[in-house]
This record gives structure tokens, sequence and C-alpha cells, in this order.
């Protein structure tokens, strides 16, 4: 089932029988988090997963209880730093490794203990991202980092799983990335009960997929997507091409004051559409990384601040690109619910759901990239062969290696018109002649040169 007819399934039978719970509070306390054992919370985006945490995690902490709370981009921390000031407080240096303190230090970080009854413990958790956390770890050998944590929480976790095959792209080797050692750090620490482990994330697929087939792990699932409403779309729309898109819209077509949050993904494209927007009346902001060498106008650093501070989408602009950076990297609670259309350029599901997830209320219009959200061929006896997106989309952005290609044959298992199943070069003509494109890739993989190619969706 692709992604449109799945949500669309989800959505009907949640308006038409209910559901059972709005927010995640309403379906797990504290006590539900069991130890030595990895806990996964998986709900849609906006049913509270980080409230929850600070909620029942953070606020409840005892005084010996240190917590560490892991997030996917700078974006994210930035704001969540500034939303709950009171509870989380940014990684510093002076949190050593061997996290033990003397009074003077107690006021300087999360990790306070306390020394006497007189000294008061600051009683925050300490907040970083996976790049941050995976530095530190990486650069030394002092385990009392990890030994002194008394419970770990990974938000937007499936973006852990999705850097380490960046990574892995780049040519090393999955269980030498910083990452992955980091990953694999925790598993042991939780396995040994020294600290406790909440997974978080409205997308599960990637990162269940990794500990399951490298490490032959399998989380305790506490919360499942399918008991949390989520935000609701009234009509979702699909494209083949976003010049289509580009050339239908007109600012007097929306109503009045109403704005559009769009994701593509490369700053390139964003340029391009920005521009082609604003010959059509618009006034548009593209956001992308602060750390890119590109960098980002005066119009579209006020507005990304302006969404960090107040979570919404300032009155003065009436379309917001985004990229990968922005995905999961911050929310529009917008009061006047202004926000009601969601462009994705993007056939990914995951990506669809964690961008449509960026606004905190339910829209009119969700657009996708896709027609049918499956790639179809006719073949010469004028049957049609249907190629399963949500089966490619793991093998998307990475290196495919002669027993990757394989393994995605295998899989795809698609038949030809003389009965026998279709070969790689048959399965790249398709996906080129559907906007895709192939480039060969020559990594070295244990010193040695290696040819493979990547599969990657056209702009």
């Amino acid at each position: 089932m692709n992604y449109s007819h799945r949500e669309m399934y989800f959505q009907s039978i949640k308006r038409a029988n209910g559901f059972k719970a709005r927010y995640v509070s309403e379906l797990v306390t504290y006590s539900k988090i069991l130890d030595g054992i990895i806990n996964l919370i998986e709900s849609p985006c906006g049913t509270g997963k980080t409230t929850f945490f600070i909620e029942e995690v953070v606020k409840q902490a005892k005084n010996r209880e240190r917590i560490l709370y892991l997030v996917d981009t700078k974006v994210l921390e930035e704001s969540l730093l500034s939303k709950y000031e009171e509870y989380l407080k940014p990684y510093d240096k002076s949190v050593k490794g061997t996290m033990q303190f003397n009074e003077e230090q107690l006021p300087e970080h999360g990790f306070g203990i306390q020394i006497n009854e007189s000294v008061k413990k600051d009683n925050r958790a300490i907040c970083m991202t996976y790049s941050k956390f995976a530095h530190i770890i990486n650069n030394s050998n002092d385990e009392h980092f990890l030994n002194h944590i008394k419970f770990l929480c990974c938000d937007e976790v499936h973006n852990l799983a999705k850097y380490i095959g960046y990574d892995v792209q780049l040519g090393v080797r999955e269980e030498e990335t910083k990452l992955y050692k980091a990953l694999e750090k925790i598993v042991i620490a939780t396995d040994k009960g020294i600290f406790k482990t909440l997974f978080m994330t409205a997308t599960p697929y990637r990162i269940t997929k990794l500990l399951k087939e490298r490490m032959n792990y399998t989380c305790n699932k506490i919360v499942s997507e399918n008991e949390l409403r989520g935000y609701l779309f009234a009509d979702q729309k699909v494209y083949t091409n976003i010049e289509n898109i580009i050339k239908e819209l007109r600012k007097s077509d929306l109503s009045q004051d109403n704005k559009i949050l769009m994701y593509v993904e490369t700053i390139r494209k964003s340029k391009e559409v920005r521009d082609k927007l604003e010959l059509n009346g618009f006034n548009v902001a593209c956001l992308w990384s602060i750390n890119s060498d590109q960098k980002m106008d005066n119009l579209s650093r006020k507005v990304r601040e302006h969404i960090i501070e107040h979570e919404e989408i300032p009155e003065y602009v009436d379309v917001v690109i985004i990229n990968a950076a922005y995905e999961t990297g911050y929310n529009i609670f917008d009061k006047e619910n202004l926000a009601q259309t969601v462009i994705v350029h993007s056939r990914n599901s995951e990506v669809i759901t964690q961008v449509r997830g960026r606004i905190r209320h339910d829209i009119n219009n969700l657009v996708t990239l896709n027609q049918s959200g499956a790639i179809e061929t006719i073949k010469r006896d004028g049957s049609v062969v249907e190629l399963c997106p949500t089966k490619l989309e793991k093998y998307i952005g990475i290196p495919l290696t002669k027993e990757k290609k394989d393994e995605l044959v295998q899989e795809l298992n698609l038949i030809n018109n003389h009965g026998r199943q279709m070969k790689w070069t048959s399965i790249k003509k398709m996906l080129r002649e559907n906007g895709f494109k192939i480039i060969e890739h020559k990594p070295r993989i244990d010193g040695k040169q290696v040819r493979c190619e990547i599969i990657e969706q056209n702009d």
C-alpha cells in the first residue's frame, strides 16, 4: 500500500471509529519504560512525544537521575532549548567524562550532584545532537560518561540510522562510523541496565531495521502509531512534475492570509522554485542549514528566527521552503491555522510524514510527488509492471554493489513478458524512464575500489 492509500485508509478509520488517544501521555507512564531494553514510542508528529519526556521523565527525575536528551539536528536542539529552557540545558565542556562535580560547578551544567541539603541540584537534562554525542563518545576513552547517565532519550531517532547511511555512502564501513559505534554503545549500556533508554519517532522503520539486521536487536514498543489520532489532512493531491505545481499556484488562489509549507531537498532546486513562485506573486523564504557554505538571504534568516522563537510562519511571507535540515527541526502551531497546504517534493513516505508533521494542526491539502505513488511501465503485451515504492525506498541513496543489486532484484521480483524475473539492467531502465537518476560510484571498501551505482531521485 503506497503512502497515499495507507494514510487515507488510516484517516478514514480514525474519522469513522475515533481513536484511542490524542497524546502519548494518555497511553503510557514512566513505569512502562522498562530497564534492560530499548523502549520505543512510535507516534505521529504532534502527539506529545517531547511533552511526555519533559513531564514524565525530566520533571519527575530524582536527585541522582542524570538525563541525556539526544536530537537529530541543531535546529531542533535550538528550538527545544528555547521552548524548554527551564528543563533542558545545552552540553557544555565543563561536563567532563567522569561527570563528578564540585559545589562551584553545580550551576554550570545539568548533571549536578547534591553535595548536601543546602545545595540545590540543577535538574535540567542535557540536550545535544547525535553528532555531538558520537564525537564525545568516540573521542574519549573514559566510559564514565555513559556509566553515570540514568536515562537516555533519543528523539527523531530514525535520522540516527539515516545519518549512518550517509557516512556509508562516503565509503566508510558501517561499523566504523562514529554514529554506529555510538549506537552500539547505547545498546550495550542499555542491556547492562546502566540507564533506561527511550527511542521516539513517527517513522521507526529505518532504525528498527538497522537494529534488527546489524545487531539482532528488537525494541520494546510501548506506543504504536495506530493508537493515536495525529494530525489529519482533508485532501491529498499528487503530481509528477514540480513545474506543474508552480505553474498552477497563484497568490490570488490562496484564501486570505493562508500559508504554504514546501519541502524541496536541495538548495539549488529550492532557489529555482522560489524564483518562479515570486514571479507568481508570492513572498517566499528559503530555509537551509546555517552551517552551509551558501548563506540564506536576510528575509530567510529573519523567518527562521521567527519560526524558532514563535513557532509560526510570520505574516509577511506566503511560502516557506525547507530542506532536510528542517525536516524534523521545528514546529508550527499558528494560532489562526493559516498554514493549510503542505507540498512535499519527495516520494519517500518517511520524508512526507515528517514534513507534514511540522504543521501542528489539521490541514486542508497535502500535495506529494508522483501521480500514483508507484512506478509503472507498460510491457509489449499490454500488461503493466508496477514497482512498489515502499520496497524501493530502502535502496535509494545507498551504494549498490553487485550483491545489493541482486538483493534488490529478488525483493522487487518483477516478471517480464517472457515470464522471467527482470534483471537489474531492465529495472535501471525503468527507473530512468520514471524520473530517477542512476549515478556511478567507486568507493573504497577495505582498501579496494568497488564499482557501485546509486539510485537518486530527480529534483
